[in-house]
């Protein structure tokens, strides 16, 4: 995604005119340093009066810097201008982040997460919500209720189960796609069976480099996603699945391959139908840069999603 704010209003207005179907972006603080990321909100205010058709959503917006009330009032906003084409997605960030930037100990994320999805799924659902938790209170009306799906991000078995018992989809990211058929989909049904509901949608969010080699595919995310590995909660993840070598806090190759789709056309292609077999309702795509042009493997990268998506559509 762009980094200012025009030139990604332009670049959702092409993923639109692509064909995509949905645009996704991050909130909060940077994933690789201390840069601000742009608030996805407020830019999707803005792109709901430039566009007809693509879905968006948030991948995601993290919780602690804001009370649910305000994310509430916000959404409120976004899909009524979007004309329901908004979906939320939340999350708790990762510790290191959130202790850097703005001081949090990130003390139980999941008992704050779950109070903070209850309250959201009842205000949106119902139009009011009383509320006294132990780390929330929330007393307020809506004018209406509105019918925009409140989605988690999960990393850990956990986290996947909570979505499985209180959010509207689980949301992903760089978990290898075994993890996610044998570990993520069977504890979502285990959530979900808790409480009696339906099995709420998978999102996989995962790195996408359409074109590139498996040289320039490795090269590229120890480049442009080089702090997973150090952080704790993808490090348990990556050890859960299998691979010890995260312990040292690097890229190995075989993480890589177990994550990113890379390679021609066909391969994308391939790969996206092969996520969507496993059990993955929908897939986040991330482009990442590589070679010497970097808008160039952008755009490709695109033109191919759009393309795939064509594919997928036709297959289910």
């Amino acid at each position: 995604m762009s980094s200012d704010t025009k030139s990604t209003l332009k670049t959702i207005k092409y993923i639109e005119e692509l064909g995509i179907q949905a645009v996704w972006m991050t909130t909060g603080p940077g994933n690789a340093g201390p840069f601000i990321n742009m608030d996805a909100l407020t830019v999707f205010s803005a792109s709901s009066v430039q566009t007809d058709q693509v879905l968006m959503g948030t991948s995601i917006v993290p919780i602690l810097p804001r009370h649910p009330i305000v994310v509430a009032q916000q959404v409120q906003v976004l899909d009524e201008l979007s004309k329901g084409r908004f979906r939320l997605g939340i999350g708790t960030g990762h510790k290191k982040t959130m202790n850097a930037s703005i001081g949090h100990q990130f003390n139980s994320p999941l008992a704050q997460l779950r109070e903070y999805l209850q309250i959201l799924k009842t205000l949106f659902k119902k139009g009011t919500v009383s509320f006294n938790g132990k780390f929330y209170q929330a007393h307020v009306e809506m004018p209406s209720p509105i019918n925009v799906p409140v989605m988690a991000s999960a990393l850990g078995p956990k986290s996947f189960e909570l979505c499985g018992s209180e959010a509207d989809g689980a949301i992903s990211w760089l978990c290898p796609w075994q993890y996610l058929r044998d570990v993520a989909i069977p504890r979502m049904e285990a959530g979900a069976k808790s409480v009696n509901r339906l099995v709420p949608p998978l999102i996989a969010h995962v790195p996408i480099l359409a074109g590139a080699s498996i040289e320039q595919t490795r090269k590229a995310m120890r480049e442009h996603v080089s702090t997973n590995p150090k952080n704790a909660e993808f490090a348990n993840m990556f050890r859960a699945a299998g691979f010890d070598e995260v312990d040292n806090g690097e890229w190995s190759d075989r993480m890589i391959d177990a994550i990113a789709l890379y390679g021609d056309q066909d391969q994308i292609i391939e790969g996206l139908k092969h996520l969507r077999s496993i059990g993955a309702s929908e897939i986040i795509a991330s482009p990442i840069p590589f070679g010497d042009n970097i808008q160039a493997s952008i755009k490709y990268t695109l033109e191919v999603l759009a393309k795939g998506q064509e594919v997928i559509d036709q297959c289910h």
